[in-house]
């Protein structure tokens, strides 16, 4: 039975296994409930409420638990033969399996008897690879190579890295979704875990009874364009290198975690020219380009974040055996994360510190016109009041009248120079009570905190 059977196949399925066992209207009724419950045939017995529930006779339910437990025993045998399914023909498998597009795969056997299956490329479009994960990374001829849940990984629902784990009898197995920077993105301005990253997919299983296993490394971006898999590929073919399985996940879970450190670099020079770009240059641009280096450093610190609970997931099982060999990918990613981290400060810090400047620089317009306005709204009131076309003025009857005028147009204009200088003038005086207050940095005495007693009533 396929792990992504429909309704109708499920109920055809227990049709088939119900009718030797059951009358024939009985067994098509059963058959039709068990299917649309989406239950399959190594389910195992059923509570007494769910046969209920499924209205099932009350004659009748003991022998469908005698044979549901029969099937879960056929089921179990059937994945025990998935155990002793060769590496070679699984690959044979994948070679074969009817898909277009660019995949390109390539077996690699390792010292320890485990197999390394690389899968590079993608599809004619996602239907046909989800057919292909479907049809022959999870499962072969029926037989369950990997949780069917492990589909999902290559959907990327999720953008984060994670973690998914399952058994397929007394094999363990583990799926690692990671991420791939990708740098031009970088330098384009992109700064979503999406635009900036590709899907990089491990999936493993262990076989305690002969300590083997068989790992698939699953990406798009062809190993041309990821030096540190060449190179890995390359060592490990060398017969001077005898890597086991557990050195080989170490190193790919390390080195894609790496992979991310020259996307990170960019984001942190180009960080640093902002940082030391003049304060009058551009702030709107400055700005812009402080938040964009900013969203690119916390989408990297998020996916460090992500990429060390896989990694602590992986950890954490005991059957994988990958506790001691995937230490330095702990430590790459937990270093990635602070410098991630640092740069995401900066880059905000600095964009802060710019919009800042631009509130501040508008105050100082502001004050400008303040002062201009203060100096010349004496001028506009006597232009004001002699620009009035009423007769008689009082003041121009006066003999003195011209020399009143001239006497009250200087002290205005006093005024102004008065005003001026008040409103451009440096007090030291602030600064000085509070170099007092602190104390002289120079000559070590402490700072004097002077306190005041509460006033009794």
């Amino acid at each position: 039975m396929s792990p992504f059977s429909t309704v109708a196949e499920l109920s055809r399925n227990w049709q088939d296994a119900l009718v030797g066992h059951f009358p024939a209207e009985y067994a098509k009724e059963y058959g039709d409930q068990l299917g649309r419950q989406m239950i399959d045939l190594g389910h195992g017995a059923l509570a007494e409420d769910r046969q209920r529930e499924l209205n099932i006779r009350i004659g009748h339910r003991a022998c469908l638990n005698s044979l549901m437990d029969t099937l879960v025993t056929a089921a179990r045998t059937d994945q025990e033969g998935a155990v002793a399914l060769s590496q070679s023909s699984v690959f044979a498998a994948l070679q074969t399996a009817p898909v277009s597009g660019t995949l390109t795969l390539s077996k690699i056997p390792l010292p320890d008897c485990s197999e390394w299956i690389d899968i590079e490329g993608s599809a004619a479009s996602l239907p046909d690879f989800i057919e292909f994960v479907k049809n022959s990374l999870l499962s072969h001829n029926g037989v369950h190579l990997f949780p069917s849940a492990f589909v999902h990984a290559f959907l990327g629902k999720k953008p984060m890295p994670y973690a998914k784990h399952g058994r397929i009898g007394d094999i363990q197995c583990s799926l690692a979704v990671l991420r791939t920077p990708k740098q031009h993105e970088v330098e384009q301005g992109r700064s979503t875990v999406r635009s900036l990253t590709d899907l990089f997919i491990i999936m493993m299983r262990v076989d305690p009874a002969t300590k083997t296993a068989l790992v698939y490394t699953i990406h798009r971006r062809p190993t041309s364009d990821l030096p540190w898999l060449q190179q890995l590929k390359t060592d490990v073919k060398s017969p001077e290198h005898t890597p086991t399985y557990e050195h080989l996940v170490g190193q790919v879970l390390r080195e894609t975690i790496m992979s991310a450190s020259a996307s990170l670099d960019a984001v942190r020079v180009r960080t640093d020219v902002l940082a030391n770009t003049r304060l009058s240059v551009r702030p709107a641009e400055v700005v812009e380009a402080f938040l964009l280096r900013g969203r690119q450093a916390q989408t990297i610190r998020r996916s460090m974040a992500a990429n060390i609970r896989v990694i602590e997931s992986w950890s954490e099982r005991e059957e994988l055996h990958l506790k001691d060999d995937l230490t330095m990918a702990m430590e790459a990613a937990t270093t990635l994360h602070g410098v991630a981290e640092e740069v995401e400060e900066i880059a905000f810090g600095g964009m802060d510190v710019r919009v800042s400047l631009v509130g501040f620089r508008a105050q100082e317009n502001m004050k400008l016109f303040t002062y201009l306005s203060a100096i010349t709204q004496p001028l506009a009131l006597l232009t004001g009041w002699y620009g009035m076309n009423w007769q008689p003025m009082p003041e121009f009857l006066d003999p003195n009248g011209y020399y009143w005028f001239l006497i009250g147009a200087g002290v205005l204009f006093l005024a102004m120079i008065g005003m001026l200088v008040w409103f451009t003038r440096d007090p030291p005086q602030a600064t000085t009570a509070i170099e007092d207050e602190l104390g002289d940095g120079e000559s070590g005495e402490p700072a004097t905190v002077v306190t005041h007693e509460p006033t009794k009533a």
